[in-house]
């Protein structure tokens, strides 16, 4: 019975957001507006044509990145697997993300990029993603 009751609660919040092609498009501009912050940070986007469920990046340094944004800003992000486990991290799109979280997310790697030395903390990442997203 909760079940059904949540499914219903959040099919309320799907129509009251514009409906499922709003989250879909959402979505999409999400994802695209992440790519190219990532990008910009000089980052490389795994695989070339990637999908709008997610961002995934490999880097030599994404163990060091993920453990990073884990205990100092609070972002838990997936790994890759197999033979990339050690070197990519993913960024969800999927569902009802707010876009003041992807914007947070993507500052964090930012300043986790500077803790290690990678580059410089600019604020490349969130101008990029906010451009990107209202703009683009």
């Amino acid at each position: 019975t909760t079940l059904v009751i949540g499914l219903k609660a959040m099919f309320e919040v799907i129509e009251s957001s514009g409906g499922l092609e709003k989250v879909y498009e959402d979505t999409r501009k999400r994802a695209q507006a992440t790519n190219k912050a990532l990008q910009a940070l000089g980052l490389h986007i795994y695989p070339k044509v990637p999908a709008n469920a997610m961002s995934a990046v490999l880097h030599d340094d994404a163990n060091k990145i993920r453990k990073i944004l884990k205990s100092k800003y609070g972002v838990n992000m997936a790994g890759g697997q197999d033979h990339i486990k050690e070197t990519l991290f993913r960024i969800n799109h999927m569902g009802l993300v707010n876009v003041y979280e992807t914007a947070w997310t993507l500052n964090a790697v930012e300043m986790a990029l500077c803790e290690l030395n990678i580059r410089p903390y600019d604020g490349t990442a969130n101008r990029v993603f906010t451009q990107e997203f209202y703009q683009g």
